[in-house]
């Protein structure tokens, strides 16, 4: 399954969007796994690039292959095998990504290959968790991604259908104001994707970091808004993220 930074820009030009998000140089795959045999294959194929357990050169592109499914030793944790020639393995955070694999779309490539790519609220439940993990480490990039997203949701007319007819409570609730609604909308689709339970593990670290999220959320942007502007939206985010969605 594509994910991380092409997954997004595919997902924002098929969206009818055309302006220039934050620039990438490497690839990101998710790997379904059974078991380690087959990430030992490929990795035993193909050179490493850099400085992490998971990049490798493929046909001259450095692409991070993100194992996770029944590899996965905890909520949201895989540890790949560590090889002798890389120092400093550790576990590699792939919260939601079985939940978007399950929900994800069949991508066609040229060679007649078919990938998958996650949908926008998979796409978006996969940031979540990578955002509460790497903001512990001082990485705030994936609050501009999540802030992309909600811009999507803000612009989709079938969105604004939903918005209007069976979710229209969720509009109501958030005064009529259609970008308040539609951030709380595609937290309440995160919410039915991966369920309270999996939410609720990692509630205390989103709301350590939600003062960080305003602040960085639409520094990807081409339209940037206001603090208070980011503040508004964050919330409704994180009221759909939290409460039970509101009836018609």
């Amino acid at each position: 399954m594509l994910v991380g930074a092409h997954c997004r820009d595919i997902l924002h030009l098929s969206l009818g969007n055309t302006d220039v998000l934050r620039a990438t140089h490497d690839l990101d795959l998710a790997l379904s796994l059974s078991d380690w045999r087959m990430h030992e294959e490929l990795t035993e194929v193909f050179p490493r690039s850099g400085s992490t357990q998971i990049r490798y050169l493929i046909g001259g592109t450095p692409v991070d292959l993100v194992p996770f499914g029944k590899v996965e030793t905890g909520t949201g944790i895989a540890y790949p095998p560590s090889r002798t020639d890389f120092v400093g393995s550790g576990p590699v955070g792939v919260w939601a990504l079985q939940q978007a694999f399950e929900d994800s779309l069949p991508l066609a490539l040229e060679s007649e290959t078919v990938i998958r790519i996650p949908t926008v609220h998979g796409y978006s439940a996969a940031k979540l968790g990578a955002w509460v993990d790497r903001a512990a480490l001082f990485e705030f990039k994936d609050a501009s991604d999540l802030g992309t997203a909600m811009r999507w949701y803000a612009n989709s007319l079938n969105i604004e259908d939903r918005l209007y007819g069976d979710d229209q409570g969720v509009l109501l609730a958030e005064n009529l104001d259609v970008a308040l609604g539609s951030a709380r909308l595609l937290a309440i689709d995160i919410r039915g994707l991966v369920g309270g339970d999996m939410l609720r593990g990692i509630r205390s670290r989103w709301g350590d970091y939600l003062p960080k999220f305003i602040s960085h959320m639409s520094s990807n942007n081409h339209h940037p808004m206001d603090t208070e502007r980011c503040h508004e939206i964050a919330n409704a985010f994180d009221r759909g993220l939290w409460a039970e969605a509101p009836s018609r």
